[in-house]
């Protein structure tokens, strides 16, 4: 068996003094998932809003680049006994909620910004006249 590489400190009488560093990355990983499902939640609203209000689809292709960010997360994807004490599942979990704050603040300037209105019919042409 491979002894990790966190030694967990001991009371006088030889049980574990709680909580555990593995304890508390868990613990931390498991906020962070939450807060990245929670960003989720946000980033698919303004997916779908994105597309009804401006008819684009590359707001919902960041919601599904969200849904596998959430798919790979940290918390269920990497083992707590490898590693010290669980400190890679924490920092990847801060690596994920970090990404699915970008695609979320990507699809907020995909909404924000105003579409273009070259395929409208009614738009002046160079040689139009505006009517009066």
């Amino acid at each position: 068996m491979v002894s990790p590489l966190c030694s967990l400190a001991r009371n006088p009488d030889g049980t574990f003094i709680r909580p555990t560093p593995y304890e508390i990355n868990a613990a931390i990983s498991n906020q962070l998932a939450l807060a990245a499902l929670g960003l989720f939640a946000i980033g698919l609203f303004v997916a779908i809003l994105t597309y009804r209000v401006r008819s684009r689809r590359t707001g919902l292709a960041l919601a599904i680049g969200g849904a596998l960010l959430m798919t790979v997360h940290p918390a269920w994807m990497v083992s707590l006994s490898g590693g010290y004490c669980g400190a890679l599942r924490q920092d990847c979990s801060w690596l994920v909620l970090g990404l699915m704050g970008a695609l979320v603040g990507a699809n907020l300037i995909l909404l924000a910004w105003p579409s273009s209105d070259r395929d409208l019919p009614n738009r002046l042409d160079y040689d139009d006249s505006p009517t009066s």
